[in-house]
């Protein structure tokens, strides 16, 4: 009866694999039933000879657990260090230019090597755990017999089962025997693609500041009033960057935040973007907390450009248009003329439509940096971030774009981020950032009076017109 009905079960579970997942693999499953079948089998044929074939479960069940562990844990080892050799890996390609001009590619070669041994070492470790994983179960698996007939001997001695009883239900414990090994390497391979699932898991399960794009109130801007009011902001735990910022853009003023490099003038761009979430403190634009508005809303009508430039591969004219896909061609266009884009794209075989390569490579950075401020023009936006944007052009076209800033700019706010003191003379209002805290506050003129912060950086930048 016990071997009918095992037979039935075999046909039966591969019957449902086809009408429940065509085409899938349910050998565990089959595994599984089968284990319960033949539980139920042999407690049913003899509860003590049944005892004593478990007598190994608590070295399995141990084994089972410390494999189960030790593999995760060796299997993630071996997802940070692919993830380090890959990173490595990226980081060579992209500056290969800079690798070839400083001729420092034994260098990189040499931290790739040893991003290569430590992926090796973590593999070799992972794959050793796994045979010892096999060999544990297979030896655990092999006593349960040899428990079974060294036991069932003595009550076939003591004429409490016989010889053939004993051997009908040894027979049974070899249909268990397939299945445990089996569902042991299962658990082997599932160890393995946790450990890989829970690196992408731990990107997925980050928690979103902002939530969707679609909550909180719809963003209205009509003054573009900018309010910064305490903030504090950290990268790192007990590393602050920002220390109670606090100060206010009027709507529609070119204002200036300057200061030396690290002092926290980016993150409070990206404050205001919404890239991060304050660790205290809130920012409004005409009165209303940014933590409170719909991201869509606030984004639309905020323009950035940029030091590090993006700019996809494809022509020049799709580049300008990435934040209005829907923009006509004369608007593309003369968003190209206001920025000075026409001035190098005119000399290129498709004009516009002449594609740049892979992040841009075939502009310089002060193209690149024109192309992002026309696609800024073309958004039109209420609020204009610049973000050391004309880092890569000379004073004169410097001048040149800053002039049509104002002019296609009249009215709305701009938020200038620089160390170049000499592009932001004629701001409206200076805000000097040091140490994660605004130190001065005042026009470029009174504050070179004060001769503090902004002085001493105007003295760096200009030591020999300004010795005197």
């Amino acid at each position: 009866i016990g071997v009918s009905v095992l037979w039935g079960v075999g046909q039966f579970i591969p019957a449902l694999q086809g009408h429940f997942t065509p085409g899938g693999d349910i050998a565990a499953t089959t595994d599984i039933a089968t284990l319960l079948v033949v539980g139920v089998i042999i407690f049913s044929f003899d509860w003590k000879l049944s005892l004593a074939s478990l007598a190994c479960l608590p070295l399995f069940l141990g084994a089972f657990h410390f494999f189960r562990r030790h593999t995760r844990d060796a299997s993630t080892r071996v997802q940070v260090q692919l993830a380090e050799v890959s990173s490595e890996l990226q980081s060579a390609l992209a500056g290969v230019k800079d690798i070839q001009a400083n001729w420092a590619f034994r260098n990189h070669l040499r931290r790739f090597r040893e991003r290569l041994r430590s992926l090796m070492g973590a593999s070799v470790n992972q794959q050793l755990l796994q045979t010892l994983s096999t060999v544990a179960v297979s030896f655990i698996g092999a006593l349960g017999p040899v428990v079974v007939l060294s036991y069932g001997t003595l009550l076939v001695l003591a004429e409490k089962l016989t010889v053939g009883q004993l051997v009908a239900f040894n027979s049974y414990l070899t249909f268990l025997f397939g299945p445990s090994q089996r569902l042991a390497s299962l658990n082997i391979n599932l160890q393995t693609a946790l450990a890989a699932a829970r690196r992408v898991f731990e990107y997925l399960d980050e928690p979103i500041s902002d939530g969707p794009s679609r909550r909180g109130i719809p963003l209205i801007v009509r003054r573009g009033e900018l309010a910064f009011e305490q903030l504090h902001f950290h990268y790192e735990p007990h590393r602050p960057v920002l220390r109670g910022v606090s100060f206010t853009v009027p709507g529609g003023a070119v204002a200036a935040l300057v200061g030396p490099s690290g002092a926290g003038k980016t993150t409070v761009a990206n404050l205001l973007i919404r890239l991060y979430r304050p660790a205290a403190g809130r920012i409004t634009v005409d009165g209303v907390d940014i933590a409170t508005v719909n991201v869509a809303s606030l984004r639309l009508q905020i323009g950035i450009v940029s030091q590090d430039t993006v700019i996809f591969a494809g022509p020049i004219a799709e580049n300008i248009a990435y934040a209005r896909p829907g923009a006509s061609w004369a608007e593309i266009e003369a968003a190209a003329r206001a920025a000075g884009v026409d001035t190098f794209a005119s000399k290129l075989p498709l004009g516009l439509q002449q594609p740049v390569g892979e992040h841009g490579v075939t502009l310089s950075l002060g193209q690149r940096q024109r192309v992002a401020i026309a696609r800024a023009l073309l958004k039109r936006p209420r609020i204009l971030i610049l973000d050391e944007a004309t880092s890569g052009l000379d004073p004169e076209s410097e001048a040149q774009i800053w002039e049509m800033l104002r002019a296609r700019m009249a009215g709305r706010t701009i938020l200038v981020i620089t160390h170049r003191l000499l592009s932001v003379t004629d701001a409206d209002m200076t805000f000097v950032i040091d140490g994660g805290r605004i130190v001065e506050t005042g026009r470029p003129d009174d504050l070179l009076e004060r001769r503090g912060v902004y002085w001493r950086l105007f003295q760096d930048q200009f030591r020999p017109e300004a010795a005197t």
